[in-house]
């Protein structure tokens, strides 16, 4: 017997954590769930507290949620702000076209960064200085 289309509905929500809020703790959420994807710095904060029961920001600090690159809705690597530009690290190869469209994007991550305090993205280095599996990074610049 097949699903029924609210079954599966449910069992898609539940797997994303959204049918309740979990006694869980933030690393333990972020890895069931692989990856939050987020348009605003507060977005990541709202989607732990739905998801985890007793969830406060400061749980969330401890460096291990990473900003992500995206290649067709799918995470592909790692940034982070670097003196003079941006370092993108790939987990897997890319085509020249995928990298010019990392390489926009940082461009512009570029220009939204230029006024705030870089000291902020550093705090991820720890895990480039743990080494990254991250097959080729590359370095945008202006």
């Amino acid at each position: 017997m097949s699903p029924t289309a609210r079954q599966l509905a449910l069992a898609t929500l539940d797997r994303q954590l959204l049918l309740e809020r979990r006694s869980l703790d933030v690393a333990e959420a972020v890895r069931r769930l692989c990856a939050l994807q987020a348009q605003a710095p507060a977005s990541p904060y709202l989607a732990l507290w739905n998801r985890v029961r007793d969830f406060a920001p400061e749980d969330r600090r401890n460096g291990d949620t990473l900003p992500c690159l995206l290649v067709d809705g799918l995470v592909a690597g790692v940034w982070r702000a670097v003196d003079g530009g941006v370092e993108l690290t790939a987990f897997r190869k890319l085509g020249t076209a995928a990298w010019d469209g990392l390489a926009e994007e940082a461009a512009r991550l570029r220009a939204l960064l230029a006024d705030r305090d870089p000291a902020v993205y550093r705090r991820y280095g720890h895990w480039w200085d743990k080494g990254l599996p991250g097959v080729e990074s590359r370095i945008v610049t202006d």
